[in-house]
């Protein structure tokens, strides 16, 4: 039997730019949580976020609300609709009232990328 060994890493393993990437991740999970996003939404949205280079979300119904669905839920939302999905898997999640900030830019208030 092998055994295997996961190699801890803590913040002193890192570089300023890595802890940076990761604090966004972090803010982008827990806002994704807040507005009830699903886990596997805000997994992809990290992981495209933080690849390099930046790939760009796919335009569909969901273009300027703020939510970037992972490949999984845009093939569910082509099914049965946006307002079905956001009313199914959304909604009842929601911890916020009011949906996801956008301002004229199509952004989020406050957001800058890539971070300084």
């Amino acid at each position: 039997m092998k055994t295997h060994y996961i190699k801890s890493i803590t913040v002193e393993d890192m570089s300023e730019a890595e802890i940076r990437l990761l604090a966004l991740a972090m803010q982008w999970t827990e806002h994704g949580t807040l507005y009830g996003y699903p886990e596997c939404c805000r997994t992809a949205f990290c992981g495209m976020m933080l690849s390099t280079p930046q790939r760009q979300p796919k335009p569909g119904p969901w273009t300027g609300s703020g939510f970037i669905p992972c490949p999984d839920c845009r093939r569910l939302i082509a099914e049965i609709g946006l307002e079905k999905y956001v009313e199914k898997f959304i909604m009842p999640n929601r911890k916020f009232e009011k949906p996801f900030p956008i301002d004229a830019m199509g952004a989020p208030e406050n957001y800058k990328w890539p971070p300084t």
